[in-house]
């Protein structure tokens, strides 16, 4: 009889914790999933235009892509990778159709999975791109998506292999049309040119110069540390599309910030023809 009345009590206790679940949540939790992602696929396939895809790697610095989604899961493509190599092709004039879906793998995840101008930068083969035996830049194609700003148009992802840092930035018709006709390269081939005089550049931080490290890659500070020994630290960058606009020249944005004697930088603006670093929040 004992046994009855336990095996009774648990059977209403569980019949409890089911009403109340079902009073926090109104649907299943397949459905919760679907409808995440079913919000994130109206967000990609949201942008008209297409976005710009700024991509981390870890061997090379940071690369810039026009992404454009398409509801038949086929995305087109092309890249900054031809920028200062002749190793992939023409990537930023010639467009490159492969296809991509969504899933849910304990996160929501951006899978371009078939070959792409992004899968040629993670490609293990030095033949391809000339990168290290058997991890290629150190990058990803699969990507666990994350925080969507709507004020900037910006989705944030992370690689699901090598966790690099990648952003998905909505591009404007006339962004499109420039890069559609080469603008990703030439937005590189633009800032390079804007740095080539620089031959030392140097900031002042405190009572203290360091050198710089400048590409439209990657960005880096050179100095003495406390034990009079020379040290360097440098993240990757990449370029965004003010250089789409009237041939000026776009402006560096840092994947992560360095920090000099409690200084932030994250990134290099051009105005009026001068270079600024962005310390602190201020040019």
């Amino acid at each position: 009889m004992k046994k009855i009345i336990y095996i009774l009590f648990i059977m209403l206790a569980a019949a409890s914790c089911t009403e109340k679940d079902s009073l926090i949540y109104d649907e299943r939790p397949d459905e919760r999933v679907q409808a995440v992602l079913d919000n994130y696929n109206t967000i990609i396939q949201g942008s008209t235009n297409g976005w710009l895809l700024a991509l981390e790697t870890g061997e090379k610095g940071g690369f810039n892509h026009w992404v454009n989604f398409t509801g038949e899961n086929t995305v087109e493509m092309l890249s900054d990778a031809d920028a200062g190599t002749n190793i992939f092709g023409n990537t930023s004039s010639e467009v490159k159709q492969s296809s991509w879906r969504l899933k849910s793998v304990v996160s929501p995840i951006l899978m371009f999975d078939t070959y792409s101008y992004i899968h040629m930068l993670a490609d293990p083969s030095e033949d391809v791109n000339d990168g290290i035996k058997g991890k290629g830049y150190v990058t990803d194609f699969e990507f666990s998506l994350g925080n969507y700003d709507n004020s900037k148009n910006m989705l944030d992802l992370k690689g699901r292999f090598n966790g690099v840092k990648a952003k998905m930035i909505a591009c404007n018709a006339s962004q499109e049309e420039a890069i559609r006709n080469g603008g990703l390269k030439t937005m590189s081939q633009n800032f390079e040119a804007g740095i080539e005089h620089l031959k030392y550049p140097v900031i002042n931080m405190g009572d203290n110069k360091v050198d710089l490290e400048i590409s439209a890659r990657q960005f880096g500070l050179k100095y003495i540390d406390d034990e009079d020994a020379i040290s360097t630290s440098s993240v990757a960058a990449y370029l965004d599309m003010k250089g789409l606009e009237d041939n000026s020249i776009s402006n560096l944005v840092l994947f992560d910030t360095l920090e000099y004697n409690g200084q932030k930088i994250t990134g290099l603006v051009f105005e009026n023809d001068k270079l600024f670093a962005c310390v602190g929040g201020n040019n």
